[in-house]
């Protein structure tokens, strides 16, 4: 039974440790979304790019407030990964369609 509890433990560390690179990882974009966004939106010929910004930044506070119950209902591992594909969906919506192609 020993060898089961350090198993546990061994496996625990392990994801935590993944997930921590995880929330590393996803941080890297995140840094250039911030920095080069609205540079980016202005050039690109949307208007009113700031203000369209920080709608953004309201809804992400409305699903800030909705994150227990988010919680409640789907568990951490099942909110990392819903969260992780937003952010992707959400790099794609502002870069992706717009990207300028040489």
């Amino acid at each position: 039974m020993r060898a089961l509890t350090i198993l546990d433990r061994v496996l625990g560390a392990l994801i935590v440790g993944s997930n921590n690179l995880g929330s590393l990882l996803i941080c890297i974009p995140l840094a250039f979304y911030y920095n080069f966004t609205n540079p980016f939106l202005n050039e690109s010929g949307l208007e009113n790019a700031a203000a369209k910004q920080a709608l953004g930044q309201v809804s992400e506070v409305a699903f800030m407030l909705v994150m227990p119950l988010f919680f409640r209902r789907l568990g951490v591992k099942w909110m990392l990964i819903v969260g992780m594909a937003a952010w992707a969906l959400r790099y794609h919506n502002v870069y992706g369609p717009r990207m300028p192609r040489d």
